[in-house]
């Protein structure tokens, strides 16, 4: 007969369950609220997983916060100087465009052109 804990089962023997407890009856299985799986991974682990995630990505973030301070680094009139560079220099260009465009019209062109009244 089978003892339990009394070492290793002979070959081809299982070895028996051990007695329920009188004073403590079995726990129930919880199927609905941890049965749920969320892309294969049971739902606790899932919102652990998430839980993590973001969490270290906030926390990762308060520290380069309050390391390095980049909102008091933050120089508004070097954004305001190449903005404005860009836009003079895109002007330019289109200027330059509509100049080579507009100043090789043969002379017939500009009679077939409506005046402005």
């Amino acid at each position: 007969q089978a003892t339990w804990g009394a070492g290793p089962p002979a070959a081809g023997v299982r070895r028996a369950d051990p007695p329920a407890s009188p004073s403590r009856p079995p726990r129930p299985r919880l199927g609905g609220v941890c049965g749920a799986m969320v892309l294969g991974v049971p739902l606790r682990q899932y919102a652990l997983s998430v839980f993590c995630s973001f969490g270290s990505m906030a926390a990762g973030s308060a520290c380069m916060h309050a390391y390095m301070k980049p909102e008091l680094t933050i120089d508004t009139g070097e954004f305001e100087k190449e903005t404005s560079a860009r836009r003079k220099a895109i002007e330019e260009v289109q200027r330059l465009a509509l100049d080579d465009r507009f100043a090789k019209q043969p002379s017939g062109a500009a009679a077939l052109r409506p005046r402005a009244e």
